[in-house]
């Protein structure tokens, strides 16, 4: 659509610097005949527009964290888009177990991860930003930043420690509103318990040894249900 802006003034409130690099840019001889911004007109005052301004820049909420997470492990796993450094490589790669950790019938966090930019529920225990913050670190200097090793083979020794701690700790793993085993302030911990496990003990460390550790650290540490 084309305007023709008869009644002057008319103010711009938002994309000011963008108008102003175009205007720049046919002054210097570029031909931008078809290119096209996105306008809304209104017939507001000047303080009227102040207002919505203000509005728009200083009380708009930015999309949740979670969901751009998973868009980039979107680009990456789909479309082959490359990560901009190691450390996005190991979000995308915590994001794939957390979405496994969830999705997986098999798994103890089954269901309980608001993956995305879901909106918490009921059922949900933990946001899968959350989840994924504590998992990070391993894949950047912890037991799994070695980004040859096969995702499928790190989700199966991150799932195989969470049900060796199901076993230990039934109770609080079973009914999760009761206890912090499930909250940031339990799987935190738990994940860092993980990559220490997993960087001292054999690669290939069965469950029944990961749940003989686990019960060694209940038992010294007197951390019961």
């Amino acid at each position: 659509v084309e305007l023709t802006i008869t009644n002057w003034p008319a103010y711009i409130i938002d994309g000011q610097h963008r108008i102003q690099a175009a205007d720049k840019a046919i002054d210097e001889g570029a031909d931008l005949t078809d290119y096209e911004f996105g306008v809304t007109i209104t017939n507001f005052s000047i303080e009227e527009e102040m207002v919505h301004f203000r509005n728009l820049n200083f009380t708009g909420m930015r999309p949740p964290r979670g969901l751009g997470q998973v868009i980039t492990s979107t680009l990456n796993s789909q479309y082959g888009w490359t990560p901009r450094n190691w450390s996005e490589q190991a979000v995308n790669r915590a994001v794939a177990v957390t979405t496994k950790l969830n999705t997986d019938s098999d798994s103890p966090w089954y269901g309980k991860i608001a993956l995305g930019g879901v909106r918490k529920r009921n059922y949900h225990t933990t946001v899968q930003s959350s989840f994924v913050k504590t998992l990070e670190p391993l894949f950047i200097t912890g037991r799994f930043a070695d980004p040859q090793e096969k995702i499928e083979h790190v989700y199966e020794l991150v799932n195989g420690f969470w049900k060796a701690v199901e076993n230990v700790w039934p109770e609080a793993m079973g009914n999760p509103d009761a206890h912090l085993i499930q909250r940031l302030g339990g799987f935190s911990v738990l994940n860092k318990i993980m990559g220490r496990i997993y960087a001292t003990v054999d690669i290939n460390a069965s469950q029944v040894e990961i749940e003989e550790i686990l019960t060694n650290i209940k038992n010294n540490l007197g951390v019961d249900d």
